[in-house]
């Protein structure tokens, strides 16, 4: 017996995609939660220009900042960044990787969580430079990196806060955009194998990720 192939597969997964939507009812559900959720990733991000970096951030390289937390550059370095990277990965790999095989109700499924867990690293980060409740950041087992940072000094902690506020606004604030843009007006059409691989918002999204995930890299290694 032949084994199917792709193109087989396709009918199937369409029509089972068109019974599930039979009455519209779940395209526009994912239209609102998609809305929803690009638009809260914006506004949390747009949050983030007007994050005042407490006192031991900008103070003086000459001064001993007494709110540095030994904690800090540890959650950074194996929670919070590693936690980003892998959540754009997905994210990428999901908008960027279409597959003919693909059910469009799963995919729109997986866009929605994709979005929903980049919202966290964003928290965690406001969470920990903001208030003193390490608590609240889940540890998680320790991951190799070629650099110990959480042994950096007073100076490299604070430069190393910036740089994470500086990616959130930026690269991770235009993924956010792009995304609130290609999702604005959605419907299971637009997410066909055509429309993904010649969005410009698509293709902006694959770029910006990359650059973020090197830019991470650079700051845990």
């Amino acid at each position: 017996m032949v084994a199917p192939t792709m193109n087989d597969t396709v009918p199937s997964k369409a029509c089972f995609s068109r019974y599930s939507n039979s009455d519209g009812r779940l395209e526009q559900r994912h239209k609102e939660q998609l809305k929803e959720a690009t638009s809260r990733l914006r506004g949390r991000l747009d949050m983030c220009a007007g994050w005042e970096l407490p006192a031991w951030v900008t103070a003086s390289p000459d001064h001993r900042a007494t709110g540095v937390s030994s904690d800090i550059p540890y959650r950074f370095a194996q929670v919070v960044l590693p936690g980003l990277k892998e959540n754009l990965d997905t994210l990428s790999f999901v908008l960027y990787s279409p597959d003919m095989s693909r059910d469009t109700i799963l995919w729109c499924e997986e866009v929605l969580q994709s979005l929903k867990t980049i919202l966290d690293p964003v928290e965690q980060t406001d969470l920990l430079i903001h208030e003193d409740q390490k608590n609240k950041i889940p540890k998680r087992q320790p991951r190799v990196h070629h650099r110990d940072i959480t042994q950096l000094d007073t100076w490299s902690v604070q430069r190393l806060v910036s740089q994470v506020k500086e990616l959130y606004e930026t690269e991770i604030l235009q993924v956010s955009i792009a995304c609130e843009t290609f999702f604005h007006d959605f419907s299971y059409a637009s997410c066909s194998i055509y429309n993904l691989s010649t969005s410009q918002e698509i293709s902006d999204i694959g770029r910006l990720t990359a650059i973020a995930m090197e830019k991470i890299d650079v700051m845990i290694q």
